[in-house]
Order: structure tokens, then C-alpha cells, then sequence
């Protein structure tokens, strides 16, 4: 696992859901593991304005714990943040990007 640009960064694919009362579950934790796994990324993130449910926590599994992350609304907000404070859309924190992914999620 793990396609890399040009430079050597990690990729990472990153779906945010705003829903106001469903959940994320099993589809969409199986659909972003799907396409992230064929295309090679480095890991994904599944950001929800409502949190997850649980069968998306069980979806994941214990294999792909590290490779996908969960988050809520906080994280979508420190996400988006950081970005704009980066302006060219690379990661270039002081600490490492996936470091910053898993911090504040599940």
C-alpha cells in the first residue's frame, strides 16, 4: 500500500459527508477502502459532520485501522483549517500528514 507523487508525499483520499442525521455505515466505509485500495493510496479518511455508526466502525475491521480513519465534525474543521493555511493544497506541517490524520480520530 501506499502511491506516493513526484516529490515522495503520501497520497491520501478524503470524503466528507454533511449529513444532518444519517450516519456513514458499512457502503461508504467499503466504497472508500474499494477505491483508495485500487488506486494505491497511502491511507483515507472518512470525515462526517455526524459522526459514524457503528457498523461503519465495524466495516473497517481491524485490518485497515491504520489505513482508514474516522472523524467527526471537530476534525473536519481542523482539517479544512489547516488547509487553507497551507494555500497550495501540499502538506508541509511540521509534523508528518499522517500523524495529523489520526490525531482526533477513530
Amino acid at each position: 500500500m501506499g502511491d506516493f507523487n513526484a516529490e515522495g508525499l503520501g497520497v491520501y483520499n478524503i470524503e466528507i459527508k454533511h449529513w444532518l442525521t444519517d450516519q456513514p455505515g458499512k457502503s461508504q466505509v467499503r466504497r472508500l477502502l474499494e477505491v483508495s485500495l485500487r488506486e494505491g493510496r497511502t491511507g483515507a479518511l472518512l470525515l462526517a459532520t455526524s459522526g459514524v455508526a457503528p457498523a461503519a466502525l465495524r466495516a473497517r475491521g481491524e485490518v485497515y485501522t491504520d489505513y482508514l480513519r474516522l472523524g467527526a465534525e471537530e476534525k473536519i474543521v481542523t482539517t479544512c483549517r489547516t488547509f487553507a493555511q497551507k494555500r497550495d493544497g501540499l502538506w508541509s506541517g511540521p509534523r508528518p500528514f499522517k500523524t495529523f490524520v489520526m490525531e482526533g480520530t477513530i
